[in-house]
């Protein structure tokens, strides 16, 4: 027996700055995060989230669902402000 997948996109907005942001999901509990991914735009580039990158650790960018407070945070480790994004969660309605 399954459950069904349920998927919410979220527009985050602006992503941050050498730091953290958080933003609300809105997904009613309980549930149970199945994915998580994202992709952020400038307008001329396109990056997938999470991103890491060989180059250097401040151009890597996490991303998770923080179920404490029921939100998305993404990370920075520069200044990716100029960057919008939007996050895809797939998830079920169940507290396993």
């Amino acid at each position: 027996l399954g459950y069904p997948v349920y998927r919410k996109v979220i527009n985050f907005g602006a992503l941050p700055n050498a730091e953290n942001k958080s933003v609300a999901h809105g997904i009613p509990t309980p549930y149970k995060i199945k994915s998580v991914t994202g992709i952020a735009s400038d307008g001329n580039n396109e990056i997938p989230l999470p991103h890491t990158s060989y180059l250097a650790l401040t151009y890597h960018m996490h991303l998770f669902v923080r179920k404490t407070d029921n939100t998305v945070v993404i990370g920075a480790g520069m200044d990716r402000s100029a960057y919008n994004a939007y996050i895809t969660i797939e998830y079920i309605k169940a507290a396993l």
